[in-house]
């Protein structure tokens, strides 16, 4: 699908949402314009009033209010929408104040070395957090469940700590000369890594310290690129030379008798 039909797509999405909300400020007989515009790949839906009625406490009503209008969509269209909301201006303020914390906590992390968690947030919030922490080079992943779904901020260059009944082992990053985008590190890794245990059909001590290191390799793999594309250009022999490559270099001789 080229860029022209997407644009296609995210102007339907648009019109058709702020159709739906047009006539739902009409009957609710408030005032509001209706900006539509699109930023990366999702129609945005703005609507502009003084009135923070259909804001809520914490953005509750927001929320749901943009489910309402997805599902608008959906109907229209036949099809699921990634489509955003906003109303009053209420995303754009708690985005500022979103990437202040994220800053700060990024900060923390590059100076302690510890892993930064955040508060539980919805998706949007969650995703304001995740796009600063890739800017700035580190690596954030969501974790727990809604609605208490949280971020970890985490210095991901210090590579990957095994811990198990038969003790810790501990690999570190496969060596980059150029980081392009860190966004999906975790997730590679955690794939490497269930996909070797899955294939080796074992959780043995050596089978996992060999999942660290292909979780590790398809780690490096995708930083090394924006999106999927180094990704999808991986073959076997990619793995194995990187592979091999991470063994040597933290492999190492026992230390001769009588030193």
């Amino acid at each position: 699908m080229d860029t022209a039909e997407i644009q296609k797509i995210l102007d339907t999405e648009g019109d058709v949402a702020a159709d739906y909300l047009e006539e739902l400020l009409e009957i609710a007989d408030l005032d509001g314009d209706i900006d539509i515009f699109t930023e990366g790949d999702r129609a945005h839906v703005s609507i502009v009033t003084d009135s923070d009625v259909l804001v809520g406490r914490d953005g509750e009503v927001l929320s749901a209010l943009q489910e309402l209008a997805r599902l608008a969509v959906m109907t229209e269209t036949g099809k699921r929408s990634r489509l955003m909301l906003d109303v009053a201006g209420f995303r754009e303020k708690r985005r500022a104040e979103l990437q202040g914390l994220a800053t700060e906590a990024i900060v923390e992390v590059k100076e302690t070395g510890e892993p930064a968690r955040l508060s539980a947030m919805n998706a949007f919030e969650r995703k304001v957090v995740h796009d600063v922490v890739a800017a700035a080079g580190l690596v954030s992943e969501s974790e727990g469940q809604e609605p208490n779904r949280y971020v970890v901020i985490k210095k991901g260059e210090y590579g990957a700590t095994l811990a198990s009944e038969a003790g810790s082992f501990t690999l570190p990053c496969y060596p980059l000369q150029t980081v392009l985008d860190p966004t999906g590190a975790g997730d590679s890794f955690a794939g490497g890594f269930i996909g070797y245990l899955a294939w080796a059909a074992s959780c043995e001590d050596p089978d996992l310290r060999r999942a660290t290191a292909i979780g590790t390799v398809m780690a490096s793999r995708c930083v090394e690129s924006f999106g999927l594309d180094s990704l999808a250009g991986t073959t076997t022999r990619d793995i194995y030379d990187r592979y091999f490559a991470l063994k040597r270099m933290v492999e190492f001789q026992e230390l001769p008798e009588g030193l």
